[in-house]
């Protein structure tokens, strides 16, 4: 990492409680991908429901746990703003993040068929989720065999995230895993219009990031440095701004 932003140096030189509500406001496009939507059935967006399923709203905290792992629950919880993360126990007492959820992600679609998705569900900053009845979105797949190919696509998704996670860990360099980890929630927010000329909400702290990562805070905080010196990124607060894609993309495939 140090070599390529020398050689680029060089270049340029030359809490709340949780509440509840009945209706999410109007369709956003950050709606967009959702699988309740897709299944016709949200009623916070403005169009009358084709699926009947029945749901609530509910506001979180941030750090405030949505769902605890082992919780059991008759309900898929959907993010519609604000950010997310699922994790996983580790056996010496840490812990694992296995994904970081924004608006339109379903926090794992293990919960349209089972009482417990076994991962833990925490909100990084103040959230909006929408939890449906799982009774209901089966009977509105069963009912348009078309919604199939969109369950099996967030089945897909899901399965390409796990193996990602799996080949950064094992894989890349700390520097490659965090600069990749910034490239692709880019990339995710933009598709959902909440990014824009490389500037997003990036709430994630240090060691939220380690945990997903596998590495120590320390560590995290370094390689954030090191960035941030030599004007790749951008960080102020709670918002990031990609300064040289280029050159980010090149750390995070080495």
């Amino acid at each position: 990492m140090l070599d390529v932003i020398e050689s680029v140096e060089k270049s340029r030189s030359a809490s709340l409680p949780a509440t509840q509500v009945e209706s999410a406001g109007p369709y956003l496009p950050t709606c967009a991908g959702c699988i309740a939507r897709e299944l016709g059935g949200c009623p916070g967006y403005g169009v009358k429901q084709q699926s009947g399923a029945r749901s609530v709203s509910q506001t979180f905290p941030a750090r405030r746990i949505i769902l605890h792992q082992r919780e059991l629950a008759d309900v898929v919880p959907v993010i519609c703003s604000g950010w997310a993360a699922t994790s996983l126990p580790t056996p010496h007492g840490k812990r694992q993040v296995v994904a970081f959820l924004i608006a339109g992600d379903t926090a794992s679609i293990n919960y349209l068929f089972e009482a417990c998705g076994g991962r833990a569900i925490e909100a990084v900053s103040p959230v909006t989720c929408r939890k449906f009845r799982r009774a209901d979105l089966q009977a509105a797949a069963i009912r348009h065999p078309a919604f199939l190919s969109i369950i099996g696509k967030a089945l897909a998704d899901e399965r390409e995230s796990r193996d990602q996670l799996n080949f950064d860990l094992s894989r890349r360099s700390a520097e490659s895993r965090i600069t990749h980890l910034i490239l692709g929630i880019y990339a995710r927010l933009k598709r959902r219009g909440l990014a824009k000329d490389g500037a997003f909400e990036f709430p994630l702290r240090q060691q939220q990031l380690a945990d997903a990562l596998g590495l120590t805070a320390v560590h995290v905080c370094k390689i954030i440095s090191r960035l941030r010196s030599a004007r790749i990124i951008e960080l102020q607060g709670r918002k990031l701004k990609i300064l040289d894609p280029k050159v980010l993309a090149l750390l995070a495939e080495q």
